[in-house]
């Protein structure tokens, strides 16, 4: 926000000017910046209010191997190119009023309950930066998909399952910085009430893909360091420990980066 002399004297407003226009080309590997300027005029002990939107546009991401290619589920309203940071931003700066009022109405009755302590109120909001922030994955499934494609050779038995999918994509999470595992279905326990409460459909994609993991197999051999046997990395009909994780094929094409949670690997209490 932009003050006037004698309306707040503790700002300190320095301009800058830019031309207009297109700018130079760069020369490959010469580093440079880039820079929004704005300009109006301020009345006398007035203010006025300058709103940029900063947005990134990478629509297209793959995993360790790079054998497949994948679409961020924002592809389905903005496109694929690569072109769409004018879009996004245009898209933000028109909706971010409304943006801030669903979320104050969200958080009012919380945030103004006297039967809640302050700590309590400050997780529940504030630790849901991790679904956005954890090595999160929103994607689109590929037009050309079908059952088996995206559930493997057991996703024919799941057929009814593929239009959640389909409608809603497939979402993600690691289960820490440190942890590259999506999805960690015993870590998941305890935080899938977030995705039940606020994005429900999210909740049961994710469930989706568990129920598929379940009834396929990876018969590569694996190394356990908890009996040092070698078996193979997951059994069918046994739940996996997560779906995979960044530096394979697909997380979702190679569950249990961890080995999943198999009987012949833990306890039937772990189960």
């Amino acid at each position: 926000m932009l003050f006037s002399g004698g309306e707040s004297p503790s700002f300190l407003t320095v301009c800058f000017s830019y031309p207009t226009g297109k700018g130079s080309l760069t020369e490959k590997g010469e580093v440079t910046a880039a820079a929004v300027c704005a300009s109006c005029t301020v009345p006398a002990r007035g203010h006025r209010t300058l709103e940029v939107a900063l947005a990134w546009d990478m629509p297209r991401i793959h995993f360790g191997s790079k054998e497949k290619l994948h679409l961020r589920r924002y592809t389905r309203y903005f496109g694929s190119a690569g072109d769409a940071c004018p879009a996004l931003s245009h898209y933000a700066l028109t909706h971010c009023e409304q943006w801030e009022e669903k979320i104050e109405s969200w958080q009012r009755p919380i945030l103004e309950s006297s039967h809640l302590p302050p700590w309590y109120k400050s997780a529940l909001f504030n630790e849901l930066y991790f679904l956005a922030d954890g090595g999160t994955l929103w994607l689109e499934l590929p037009p050309e998909a079908c059952a088996e494609d995206v559930q493997g050779p057991a996703g024919a038995g799941l057929s009814q399952l593929f239009p959640v999918l389909r409608e809603y994509g497939r979402f993600a999470y690691l289960e820490g910085q440190e942890y590259r595992m999506y999805n960690t279905y015993d870590v998941h326990f305890y935080a899938s009430f977030a995705l039940a409460m606020l994005w429900p459909k999210l909740e049961i994609s994710l469930q989706y893909d568990i129920a598929a993991a379940v009834l396929n197999e990876d018969t590569q051999p694996r190394l356990y360091l908890m009996n040092g046997q070698t078996a193979q990395v997951k059994l069918r009909n046994v739940v996996p420990h997560d779906i995979g994780e960044p530096g394979k094929v697909s997380p979702w094409h190679v569950a249990g980066a961890r080995a999943g949670l198999c009987r012949a690997a833990h306890s039937p209490a772990q189960l």
